[in-house]
């Protein structure tokens, strides 16, 4: 079969020009998470919403993604890629105009999940095309590179911009900037594409729709439980027990809809190979790890009480990490030289370094040069772990099994995400109330300390010409205040600690395993010629 041909022909012979303009429109395509993630506050504001509302709407957009990929897959096979490429941009043209407008936090939610399925249009032909000027042994791990590159980079640039702008002009114009990149996408993809391929147009018979559905609906369920589950006590809320209920039903319904689809979305027989649920396991534990990362830009928010700016300048070092170490990984990995568990040994230990100091030097006035390291540090373990974990989970299922390994992993970042929501939540709140029971215990007419303290500031206030009632109540909400910062920074530290040891643990669990594994091995080897001479 002749190989479809994709670009015009004045720029097909420009290896790098082709590239350079392929990697544009994947990052502005992927702009829409990062601009997104920093309209919250708007949203709060203006809508009437809650934190959870937001969070909600976000994890929306992923559950538009997560069903669409492989539906979406055999879309591009049937459509021209220019005229496919081009409806994905106008699609988020018209979301991000609609969402100028809207002034619902349910519409608003809706227009997250569409902005879903029009960035599915828009990111999945450009990694096929990204992918068709790759070698071809080299076009998993480098075109896994530049995905994961770009939606963790593309987030630090944008906010970095959206900082910016914040600062000078109304949160909108956010928008209008991203229309401009769209209509330069849509520009660069009507002079860089040919409008016909020569590629057979594949028919769209046995397209898993009802799965698809069953799928979304399911993780609509599962996130409403996930995130307004710590705040409405789990499962004595009547809402929770539902959408539990809600996510089982339609998990199963999705589960026996693949089981007799001829081509289902979700090929449940890679559960059946071990390697490719240890991958799993590793990607989970990879991505609720690295998440600790939200901790500290919010500690630097709140305790600190730094800009959006400075906080994506610290960003810029993680992501500086992550670039060179993923850069690095890539080539470890080209050569075929280095075993996975290199890799993670590596990318845990760099992951338990960056715990191990957050904790330990974690205090009310850190400075911006003393986080500078550990962030590095976090980015480098990203790009030493990520891609390696990912071809170790796809290359253990068979390539019948088509984009089943790519869904998988896609909902397990999605499931890892929500957890690490709950959870980090949860922990926060559970180690907040026990150190703040702890404090108070020493909060009386007993405790030298306090009444040391009370003393003094009765007397500042009183050298400001302030009365003795207001004085005691600026001394008290100056004491709670005080405390409340104590009690955050103790937990950040214990959960911290509690993500160390986690890393350990898995660090020697991967030594030990690879050793039993290689024990068992030179085991068989000397059984095997007994056996044959038996």
């Amino acid at each position: 079969m002749e190989k479809p041909d994709y670009f015009n022909s004045w720029i097909n012979g420009s290896e790098w020009g082709v590239r350079i303009c392929l990697c544009l429109i994947l990052i502005c395509s992927l702009m829409q998470f990062g601009a997104f993630a920093l309209t919250q506050n708007y949203v709060i504001a203006s809508f009437g919403a809650q934190p959870e509302d937001v969070t909600l709407a976000l994890q929306i957009t992923y559950v538009a993604i997560v069903p669409f990929i492989a539906i979406q897959f055999r879309l591009f096979q049937y459509f021209e890629t220019r005229s496919y490429l081009l409806a994905g941009i106008i699609a988020c043209i018209l979301i991000n105009i609609l969402s100028l407008q809207v002034r619902d936090v349910v519409t608003f939610t809706v227009l997250r999940f569409l902005n879903g399925l029009s960035l599915s249009l828009m990111s999945g032909p450009m990694l096929i095309l990204i992918f068709s000027r790759i070698d071809p042994e080299k076009v998993q791990i480098i075109g896994l590179s530049i995905l994961y590159g770009a939606i963790l980079g593309n987030g630090v640039v944008i906010g970095f911009g959206a900082a910016l702008i914040d600062t000078t002009l109304d949160w909108t114009v956010i928008y209008y900037f991203l229309i401009a990149f769209l209509f330069l996408c849509l520009l660069l993809t009507l002079i860089l594409l040919r409008p016909g391929n020569g590629r057979p147009s594949l028919p769209l018979d046995h397209l898993d729709w009802p799965g698809g559905i069953f799928l979304a609906a399911a993780l609509v369920a599962f996130s409403y439980t996930m995130i307004y589950g710590p705040k409405y006590y789990w499962f004595s809320d009547a809402r929770i027990r539902s959408a539990a209920l809600a996510a089982a039903l339609f998990f199963s319904f999705f589960i026996y809809r693949e089981l007799r689809a001829k081509i289902p979305i979700v090929d449940l027989s890679v559960f059946r190979y071990r390697t490719f649920i240890s991958g799993l396991l590793l990607l989970i534990a990879y991505y609720g790890l690295k998440d600790s990362i939200n901790l500290v830009y919010n500690y630097t928010g709140t305790i600190l009480q730094w800009s959006g700016r400075q906080q994506m300048e610290l960003g810029f070092f993680n992501l500086s990490g992550l670039l060179s170490f993923m850069w690095l990984s890539a080539q470890m990995m080209i050569t075929k030289k280095h075993s996975t568990r290199r890799f993670l040994i590596a990318g845990f230990g760099m992951l338990l370094i960056y715990h191990l100091y957050i904790y330990l030097e974690l205090t009310p006035d850190l400075a911006f040069e003393d986080l500078i390291l550990p962030m590095f540090l976090h980015g480098a373990a990203s790009g030493m772990l990520f891609v390696p974990i990912i071809i170790y989970t796809l290359s253990s299922v068979p390539p019948t099994t088509g984009t089943t390994g790519i869904v998988v992993g896609a909902f397990m970042r999605f499931a890892a995400t929500l957890n690490s929501i709950a959870g980090l939540y949860t922990l926060q709140l559970n180690y907040n109330q026990r150190y703040k029971e702890g404090f108070l215990n020493y909060l009386t007419a007993n405790d030298p300390a306090f009444v040391e303290r009370l003393n003094s500031a009765a007397q500042f206030f009183n050298l400001k010409t302030v009365t003795t009632e207001q004085g005691s109540a600026l001394t008290i909400s100056g004491i709670v205040r005080s405390l409340g910062v104590q009690q955050q920074l103790l937990t950040l530290r214990t959960i911290f600690l509690v993500f160390s040891v986690t890393i350990l643990v898995i660090i020697l669990a991967v030594l030990f395993i690879s050793s039993a594994y290689k024990t068992r091995l030179y085991l068989k080897s000397l059984i095997a010629p007994w056996n044959n001479h038996q």
